[in-house]
């Protein structure tokens, strides 16, 4: 084949191309003026949306969303090469979320709300637009901050969007990341080795997953835990219960540290260290799946994801036509069914005070359940240090006995900590359970422990007066000065001192039973500082937990009792209707029929974009909007009516 050959492939691929785009845009126009026809508003909105997205020319956006402090913003500086790019461990302020694209020289805009020009930035700057110590609850109304790198992964065709997170007590962050994945075309969705997904993860992932095809699943710190491979083994188990659609995907472990620890050595010219921590970050393996999966596949991704949202929406429009025909069957039991919801909920709102008091008693007996639980494991922690000062003490192990001891309570913290977010989960879940609503999945708060003063252990010795007589004299005095320096959480300091015999040996005894006491003098105030300090913040979170969950679940109260009333003032004029119901029910077959060869248009279209450049499984069509590019199987359109098309 000569060079005339290869034009003419290409020329014709670029033609097919347009025209499958054509098709999409045709499909989803005539989608859009049925959700019109049927007063869907909403999913006429997410339709015209998509039209917009589609007539797009820039790169291909990946969209990294996860629950905050997953390493999102470590990843992305991993994949484009630059390690102070985006700030990490800061709490993003709420709605601010981050595109990284190509750029050279670098630079970085901030565009703000309501308005249209960018305020230029410095890239080491950007905390000061998205942190919550720069911009305490966005004070500076920023809508998103864009910042262009050059860097060789984004000059192939792809950028990145850095989200706020998609669960916690902010619901802000979770709508900002979805408003994201409006405006993307793949999902890079991030899981943590320290701790399984969370419910408000797995709803984002079904949500997200309605629109888009290609979600690539990366777990991230699995060089900090050591037990990630149970952590992973209960992440499928869960993407198996709720998002089944991922069950068997594959789920790429990335350890982002080594990236640059990789880089400094080669640096250094240790080839390979270099290469084995370049092999165990796995950030190759994840920029080489994003080649392979976006951009060598740019073309199909915006064509499959149209269709399978257009799928999405017209399987929940048919299924609001199955309502209409029930109704105009003459079955009342819709109706009956909504207006006793109604009064149910009625009489719930009615008792509001009530019911605030019995769910305030039960997020304080949470308090009282881990306050006991901190006091059990703090009796074993007294025990188990008490024993070894007891039984197996050593000279000198005072110079390591604080690290120890904080050691030993940083894990008794994170116990805490995970009994009481998933205390207060469970909590938030009954009182919706006994309201008769949905459960708004309540994130626990995160302990808010004091800040410790970092510490220096400084060991006792002998004094010059000791020493003088230390063959035949008895003389006292040698103070010794404990300090800890640790790297985690709150540190207290201790002093002790530590008294000398006359002689070398019962120097040597003498010091060894002061240690012994000193031991169990920090042991005692530690344990009772960290009990002070960590029951101020359980009924800390607590109260704040009680705030947020009475306040998600008075709103998803009064959503429910406003959507009911609206929704039966819809089926009582079906009913009045009843003398218009055989042409009432001609039109409806009628558009069910059209419903059902859209579907099947869109259908033709996912399997000839999907077909034009096969990935991974991850871009396989699956679940609700794509079952095997064939026509849906029934308990497949009943499973995509339920979900909400993200806005």
């Amino acid at each position: 084949m000569d060079g005339t050959d290869n034009v003419s492939a290409t020329s014709g691929d670029e033609r097919d191309a347009v025209a499958r785009q054509a098709h999409l845009a045709e499909c989803l126009d005539r989608v859009r003026q049925l959700a019109l026809a049927e007063q869907r508003r909403d999913l006429e909105s997410v339709i015209s949306s998509e039209l917009q997205h589609l007539e797009r020319q820039d790169a291909l956006t990946a969209v990294v969303a996860a629950e905050v402090s997953r390493g999102k913003s470590l990843l992305i500086n991993a994949l484009v090469g630059a390690e102070d790019l985006l700030p990490v461990d800061l709490d993003v302020s709420t709605g601010v979320h981050v595109v990284v694209r190509y750029d050279d020289p670098p630079s970085a805009r901030v565009y703000k709300r309501n308005t249209t020009t960018p305020l230029p930035a410095q890239i080491s700057r950007i905390a000061d637009w998205i942190s919550v110590t720069g911009n305490p609850e966005n004070a500076k109304a920023v809508a998103y901050v864009d910042v262009g790198v050059p860097s060789a992964l984004l000059a192939e065709g792809i950028s990145f969007i850095d989200t706020p997170g998609v669960g916690g007590l902010n619901t802000a962050h979770a709508a900002t990341t979805l408003a994201a994945i409006s405006d993307g075309d793949a999902l890079v969705f991030v899981l943590d080795a320290s701790a399984p997904l969370s419910r408000p993860e797995l709803d984002f992932l079904a949500k997200a997953g309605q629109r888009i095809q290609t979600v690539i699943l990366v777990m991230t710190k699995a060089d900090v835990f050591p037990g990630w491979r149970a952590i992973l083994d209960e992440d499928r188990q869960l993407l198996k219960k709720y998002s089944p659609r991922f069950a068997d995907q594959e789920i790429m472990l990335v350890r982002s540290p080594h990236y640059f620890g990789s880089l400094r050595r080669r640096a250094d010219g240790n080839t390979a260290a270099a290469d084995r921590l370049l092999d165990l970050s796995g950030i190759p393996q994840l920029s080489a799946r994003l080649r392979r999966d976006l951009i060598r596949r740019a073309g199909a991704i915006r064509i499959i994801n149209g269709h399978r949202l257009a799928m999405t929406v017209l399987w929940q429009l048919d299924k609001g036509c199955q309502d209409q025909a029930a109704a105009l069957k003459g079955d009342t039991a819709p109706v009956q069914a909504l207006q006793e919801k109604q009064k149910e909920l009625a009489e719930h709102k009615a008792a509001a005070e009530s019911w605030k008091q019995v769910a305030a008693r039960g997020f304080a007996d949470v308090g009282i359940q881990i306050n006991r639980e901190l006091q059990d494991a703090l009796g074993a922690f007294r025990h188990k240090f008490d024993t070894e000062i007891a039984t197996s003490w050593r000279s000198g192990r005072h110079l390591s006995f604080p690290a120890e001891l904080e050691a030993d309570l940083h894990l008794v913290e994170l116990r805490i900590q995970r009994s009481l977010a998933d205390a207060l989960r469970q909590c938030a879940g009954k009182q919706a359970e006994r309201l008769g609503i949905e459960d708004p999945a309540i994130a626990g708060p995160r302990l808010d422990l004091p800040e410790r003063e970092r510490l220096q252990v400084r060991q006792a010795g002998p004094s010059k007066a000791q020493l003088a007589v230390m063959g035949g004299g008895i003389l006292t005095g040698a103070i010794g000065l404990l300090k800890s320096i640790l790297s985690f959480n709150p540190t207290y300091v201790f002093t002790g001192v530590l008294g000398v015999s006359s002689s070398l040996q019962s120097l040597t005894s003498d010091r060894l039973t002061a240690q012994q006491k000193e031991g169990k003098r920090l042991l005692q105030e530690y344990a009772e500082t960290f009990q002070r300090d960590c029951k101020a913040a359980i009924d800390d979170a607590v109260r704040a937990a009680t705030d947020v969950a009475n306040e998600a679940l008075q709103s998803r109260l009064q959503q429910s009792l406003d959507s009911l009333q609206a929704r039966i003032q819809v089926l009582t004029k079906q009913a009045a209707q009843a003398k218009e119901a055989e042409a009432a029910k001609t039109a409806l077959s009628e558009r069910r029929a059209t419903i059902a060869k859209l579907i099947e248009e869109n259908q033709a279209g996912f399997r000839d974009a999907y077909s034009t450049g096969r990935g991974s499984q991850a871009a396989q069509p699956q679940g609700a909007g794509a079952q095997g590019a064939g026509p849906a199987p029934k308990a497949s359109q009943q499973q995509a009516a339920k979900p909400q098309v993200p806005a």
